[in-house]
Parts: structure tokens; C-alpha cells; sequence
């Protein structure tokens, strides 16, 4: 009985990391998507994600792609500049940009960052 107690806590905490963790690499491979259809599309057609306060939106990717994406339950997505990102021909971004996934109290997040000279996704 002893030993649930002290474990519970742990698992917790675990939980909420795995958690951040996949919803990060969920939002870095939405990314990839829109990038990659960015830079093999024709000019006139061009794939975006558009944010909102707690969740994100692909558009123009193709319909196994496009959709909303909510944040799950005690979950949050933050960014820095502007709330809609898309890429160029060569798959550059328009600007270095860094959205931030964390919890409530912010104990523990992740950053997803798009470079702004290659376009390339990260995640730190």
C-alpha cells in the first residue's frame, strides 16, 4: 500500500510529460505536412496552420490532414509572434518561430521551433 502511494505521484507526473511530449511531435509532423505539400504544391495553392488559444488548425494539406487539433485537457499551446505560419516555394518559413507546449503551472514543456533560413522543424 505504501509503495502506491509513493509511486503515484511519479506516474503523474510522467503522464503529464508523455502527454506534452506527443502533442508536440503531433504539432512538429502537422508541420512537416504543410511543409512538404508547401514545396511540391502548385504556386496557387499553398497549406497553412492557423492557431487559436488551445488548439490548431490545418488548412489545404488534403483532407486526411486538414482539421482542428485541441490541446488535451491541462494542456497549452503558446507562440510568439503570429498565429498563422505557411512556407514558401523552397519550403522556408516567413520568420523563426517558437511555440511553446506546456501545462498549467509550466513545470514542463516543450518548443517546437520552424528556422528561419531552411524552414527546418525542431524540437527542443
Amino acid at each position: 500500500m505504501s509503495m502506491a502511494t509513493l509511486a503515484a505521484p511519479i506516474y503523474q507526473k510522467q503522464q503529464k510529460e508523455f502527454v506534452i511530449n506527443a502533442y508536440a511531435r503531433q504539432l512538429a509532423m502537422h508541420l512537416q505536412v504543410v511543409r512538404t505539400y508547401d514545396f511540391t504544391a502548385p504556386k496557387d495553392k499553398t497549406a497553412n496552420i492557423v492557431f487559436q488559444e488551445n488548439s490548431y488548425t490545418v488548412h489545404g494539406a488534403g483532407p486526411q490532414w486538414d482539421g482542428s487539433y485541441p490541446c488535451p485537457e491541462g494542456i497549452y499551446i503558446k507562440w510568439k509572434r503570429r498565429n498563422k505560419i505557411s512556407f514558401s516555394l523552397h519550403g522556408r518559413g516567413s520568420g523563426t518561430e517558437t511555440f511553446y507546449i506546456c501545462n498549467k503551472d509550466s513545470t514542463y514543456n516543450m518548443r517546437v521551433v520552424v528556422a528561419s533560413q531552411t524552414g527546418r522543424i525542431r524540437l527542443e
